[in-house]
């Protein structure tokens, strides 16, 4: 109970979002880094996850350039992104997809949605 407290205080209006198919999406590390630093979670598990998206699933990226159809201009962007719902109701109607039942990121977002 202790950390959902923490992520009360999260604040996710700096992070550089862009729209796809008429959803938020953000930086994978960006996201993570902030949810890190902003609630004293563990550094070192922050930069293991970091490393891995780094180093092992991410191939190449195209530093400095646009996303495609979208206004939002990226200098350190890592190449993956992550949806990031504006409200419960955004979150509710992917809920049934296995990567919000098999992994915990809807409990992250119902706690940063409150």
């Amino acid at each position: 109970m202790q950390r959902r407290k923490f992520i009360r205080y999260i604040e996710l209006s700096n992070l550089k979002a862009y729209d796809y198919m008429g959803d938020r999406f953000v930086d994978v590390i960006e996201f993570f880094q902030t949810i890190t630093n902003q609630s004293n979670a563990e550094q070192e598990k922050y930069n293991e996850f970091s490393n891995f998206i780094n180093h092992s699933a991410i191939y190449k990226v195209k530093k400095g350039g646009m996303l495609i159809s979208s206004t939002t201009k990226y200098q350190n962007f890592s190449g993956l992104g992550m949806f990031l719902p504006y409200s419960q109701k955004d979150l509710d109607k992917y809920r049934y997809l296995p990567v919000f039942s098999e992994l915990k990121l809807a409990e992250l977002f119902d706690a940063l949605l409150i």
